[in-house]
């Protein structure tokens, strides 16, 4: 999977089986090229924190907008797209 620069996913969080997400941001280019790549998962791969960002915590799912904005700031009902 190719990730734009800035791209949000969510991830179960290790150890807790609610409904909560940890968010993880792709980083800005050059290093969003590593975001896909094995090693490099969100939270897991061997170098994820040279490629992600760790977010806030999310839980549910976002609906569609024609026009989505984002508060990184706050824990938010959605999640982003869920890998």
């Amino acid at each position: 999977t190719e990730y734009e620069p800035d791209a949000k996913v969510s991830t179960p969080i290790a150890g807790y089986s609610g409904p909560a997400k940890q968010i993880f941001i792709c980083e800005t280019e050059p290093m969003n090229q590593f975001c896909g790549k094995s090693g490099y998962g969100p939270g897991t791969g061997q170098y994820w924190d040279q490629a992600w960002t760790k977010g806030t915590l999310c839980s549910g799912s976002v609906s569609p907008t024609a026009s989505p904005s984002w508060d990184a700031a706050m824990m938010i009902d959605g999640c982003p797209g869920a890998r």
